[in-house]
């Protein structure tokens, strides 16, 4: 899937000791700064995160108190338009670092220093290098621990979340328009128009039980393929359900299909296992 990162910059502030006396504020920020320093010494680059992408440099700026981070972090936890409007997702990317000892301990000094960060990531496909800023007072509220995996599955589904929208409305079939794509009430969210004009909304809703055991078996089709296999895992990882909301063109009428989060680690068990039966040899007892 094909993702897009995003630029946007936050001023870091001009103070850190307001009431600092006279040259010791100063003196003790360079002590500080000369620690973090040391520490960034003991960095060996690239680092690798694993799963979670690399980190291929960091660069102290005294004089800015800035740290500059250059990394790679899986394309699924980047999103221009999620990380734009996110706080908390932005320090996500940075908490990835901590994966790795010396840079935890290097994020613990920065929780302590007057610093702030400043994180450069590799261009998507057709855009330009973009990038971040962590301001002094988020990297002093920054919790220097790697994101649990359900941090890690909810980030990712929210950012393929926002990025397919960006295709709706579009056509899945003749009377049937997948209007858009969200996340409402910890569900994953499909809302889908039905043309009354062509089909039989009423009798949709009147046989409901036929709709979800269609939906079922679409989704059992669909596990074969190891992206959508992957995504429902992620969504149920995350500890999000997974709903089908069918509005009638008129917009007189509408009804949910709806599966929770053990519901979809059910079907997709259920999959596996008849999966592993086809593959397993039978043996024929021959008279």
């Amino acid at each position: 899937m094909k993702k897009l990162l995003f630029l946007i910059a936050i001023s870091a502030t001009v103070f850190f000791f307001g009431c600092g006396k006279g040259g010791d504020g100063s003196k003790e920020s360079s002590d500080t700064l000369s620690l973090l320093g040391s520490a960034l010494e003991k960095v060996r680059f690239p680092v690798s995160l694993g799963p979670d992408g690399s980190v291929d440099s960091i660069v102290l700026a005294r004089g800015d108190s800035m740290l500059y981070v250059y990394m790679d972090p899986d394309g699924d936890y980047v999103d221009s338009a999620a990380l734009a409007a996110s706080g908390p997702q932005r320090l996500f990317i940075v908490r990835l670092m901590a994966a790795s000892g010396p840079l935890r301990e290097l994020l613990s000094l920065g929780t302590k220093v007057p610093v702030a960060l400043r994180v450069s990531l590799p261009a998507g496909e057709g855009s330009a290098p973009l990038g971040f800023t962590v301001s002094r007072d988020e990297m002093r509220s920054l919790a220097p621990e790697p994101p649990s995996d359900r941090e890690r599955d909810e980030v990712k589904v929210h950012n393929r979340v926002i990025y397919d929208n960006r295709f709706c409305p579009y056509e899945l079939e003749d009377g049937v328009t997948m209007l858009s794509m969200s996340v409402l009430d910890r569900y994953v969210t499909f809302r889908t128009e039905i043309d009354v004009e062509k089909l039989d909304f009423f009798l949709m809703k009147e046989n409901r039980d036929s709709v979800n055991a269609a939906v079922v078996q679409s989704l059992r089709d669909q596990l074969a393929d190891s992206l959508t296999r992957k995504s429902l895992l992620e969504i149920a990882g995350a500890r999000l359900g997974y709903r089908n909301r069918y509005v009638g063109s008129d917009r007189s009428d509408s009804f949910d299909i709806s599966f929770t989060p053990s519901d979809l680690e059910r079907l997709v068990a259920v999959a596996d296992s008849v999966a592993a039966n086809a593959k397993r040899p039978h043996n024929l007892n021959k008279k």
